[in-house]
């Protein structure tokens, strides 16, 4: 599916980690994102930081897991802004087919235009069998943990034209049609709490033929 820039914003509501050489803080989220009901789940791993200074002058981003010796190297890492505050990282670290994400210590070190670094770590802990799970397994997973469920729904140029926390508007495909009559398709999204787990379910088109009044 397409990314979801927009998302980025949701996972800055909560902050974690420390103040260390002008990052204020890191945000880390595992993203789980199913390409139909019948695969399992790919994951990833977005990691941002909140930063002290100017975000943009970093040039360089470098993920580093202390305990399985994994190294990613990002070149003009993802920038923007939310509320006045710079924000500067990459949602989508990934490993080799087969592999998941190492769960344990990581070091962040940003390289900025003077080729100074600031670095600041985390820790990552994530339940791993969630890689193994169906979509309804998934949604079970989620709602025991009393996640936010949120939907996105784009137009046939793949312009979003909603986005929120699901309510009576967009329960059903049905609803969707209805209220958003330019709706072509949407996802499904789930969202722990404490915006550590992001669950990306398939893309559902809209069937008007099955929707309309």
């Amino acid at each position: 599916m397409k990314k979801l820039p927009f998302l980025f914003v949701l996972l800055f509501l909560v902050s974690c980690s420390q103040n260390v050489n002008g990052i204020l803080s890191s945000k880390n989220t595992v993203i789980m994102e199913y390409a139909s009901e019948s695969s399992k789940p790919s994951l990833r791993l977005s990691v941002f930081v909140e930063s002290q200074g100017d975000a943009r002058r970093y040039k360089t981003m470098k993920l580093y897991n202390l305990q399985e010796n994994y190294e990613w190297t990002v070149e003009n890492p993802v920038m923007f802004e939310v509320n006045q505050i710079s924000y500067c990282g990459y949602p989508d670290f990934i490993v080799p087919s087969g592999e998941l994400i190492p769960q344990g210590a990581y070091q962040i070190t940003f390289i900025n235009a003077n080729d100074d670094e600031n670095t600041s770590t985390f820790a990552l802990d994530y339940d791993s069998s969630l890689a193994g799970y169906t979509t309804q397994q998934a949604r079970d997973f989620f709602l025991t943990k009393n996640a936010e469920n949120y939907v996105s729904i784009y137009d046939a140029n793949d312009q979003i034209i909603f986005f929120d926390v699901k309510n009576e508007k967009v329960q059903t495909e049905k609803d969707i049609w209805l209220n958003f009559r330019e709706s072509q398709y949407f996802y499904d999204i789930w969202l722990t709490q404490d915006r550590s787990l992001m669950c990306i379910m398939p893309k559902q088109q809209i069937k008007r033929g099955d929707t309309d009044e």
